[in-house]
């Protein structure tokens, strides 16, 4: 093969396993990443607050405001026992002070110590989430959210210990929660610029026996739309109210974002597949184009070497061998490449605010991708050589002599 027209067809070839390496590498990266924050969101599967009747019904009138109570958490709880897990939490607009600072948007939520398992909340090493001796005993103590705890106190200062002050109340923080992506919102305010309080003393200093959310988390998450019509059937039923009134409750059903999510980031990666495809393509024709007419051009020299005796199996033997040789070298340069700018882009620094919570998304190549590009172009390369050789070595000696 003509010396420019080899490094063409390998260029070809390691461009293309390069650009489709590179492209679903960070594709699935991206998709990992926001799959492993997916997965850590916590064991709720299902969000309910209470919203009003549509309808009227037995005597009650439309437009009746429908609050969650002690009273159906505790039902509830019964009616799902061993089928899923259910608690409550308070969302309450109340200030927060520390000195001279104070917050404002950051509300104070009242939840149990088994919300920090349904919301996935995680704390900061030196202190902890809210347990069952701070809700039983009704301890003034508080876990800061990421925000307010920037908002409160220098950085790098422990702020576990502190005395802060909610609503002129004074509370121990035991707790700062740990920067974390919230894809799905479940409530009025991210998690970030939430802080949170034992539920029995939030009772104790309120009279507040109300809430303005539960959350389940179903044993089997392909029940999560069965449980959302039993519940909106207990609180009908219980309430008196038409039980074709769909609007009393809101129900977030989480599973649902979480496949949506995921949906998303396939759908990315599978256009990012697909871009990479079709530079694929253009690749092998062009290796195709030039192994064409690498083997047209030899047509004369193919005349030579079967008059001194070469079969139709030499030939063609000589230019699969070229093909794949060719597909080899110019495979392996784009697998080197695309590594190579792999490792590259895991060393330029990202310190954006978003990378925090994510955790950095990472491109990651596949070695089977890889295989499978070469293979492909490999192929594609055989053929072109294959069939123009085949070709050639199928006429006569002297007519292939003749070839101009």
């Amino acid at each position: 093969m003509n010396r420019t027209r080899a490094v063409l067809t390998i260029f070809a070839i390691a461009w293309g396993t390069f650009t489709i390496a590179i492209m679903l590498a960070v594709g699935e990266g991206l998709r990992l990443t926001f799959g492993q924050v997916i997965n850590h969101l916590g064991t709720a599967a299902l969000v309910i607050s209470g919203k009003q009747t549509t309808k009227s019904h037995h005597g009650q009138s439309s437009g009746i405001q429908i609050m969650l109570t002690q009273h159906d958490l505790d039902r509830l709880k019964k009616i799902l026992l061993g089928r899923a897990e259910i608690t409550g939490s308070v969302l309450s607009d109340r200030a927060i002070t520390y000195g001279a600072k104070m917050t404002r948007g950051m509300p104070v939520t009242a939840v149990a110590p088994e919300y920090a398992d349904f919301h996935a909340i995680k704390t900061l090493p030196s202190g902890r989430f809210i347990d069952g001796a701070d809700d039983e005993l009704r301890r003034q103590v508080i876990v800061l959210g990421d925000r307010t705890y920037h908002k409160l106190f220098k950085p790098h200062e422990n702020a576990v210990g502190k005395t802060v002050y909610v609503a002129g109340k004074p509370f121990i923080v035991i707790g700062v929660q740990r920067q974390s992506l919230q894809l799905i919102m479940t409530s009025q305010y991210p998690d970030e610029f939430t802080n949170w309080v034992p539920y029995q003393t939030y009772q104790a200093l309120t009279n507040d026996y109300n809430y303005s959310n539960f959350f389940v988390a179903p044993k089997d998450l392909s029940q999560v739309s069965q449980l959302q019509n039993e519940i909106r059937h207990f609180i009908t039923k219980d309430r008196q109210l038409g039980p074709d009134d769909l609007g009393i409750l809101d129900f977030i059903n989480i599973q649902q974002e979480k496949q949506k999510i995921m949906l998303f980031f396939y759908g990315i990666e599978m256009v990012l597949g697909i871009i990479g495809a079709l530079t694929l393509v253009v690749a092998g024709v062009g290796a195709l184009n030039v192994m064409y007419i690498s083997v047209r051009s030899a047509t004369r020299e193919i005349g030579v070497r079967m008059a001194l005796g070469a079969t139709t199996f030499d030939i063609l033997l000589y230019y699969i061998c070229e093909a794949l040789l060719t597909a080899a070298i110019g495979g392996t340069l784009g697998a080197f490449l695309a590594k190579g700018t792999v490792m590259l882009i895991n060393l330029v620094p990202m310190d954006s605010e978003l990378l925090q919570y994510l955790g950095r998304p990472r491109p990651i190549l596949s070695i089977q991708l890889i295989f499978i590009v070469i293979i492909t172009l490999g192929a594609i390369s055989l053929t072109a050589g294959a069939f123009p050789a085949r070709k050639a070595a199928s006429i006569d000696p002297v007519e292939a002599l003749r070839y101009e």
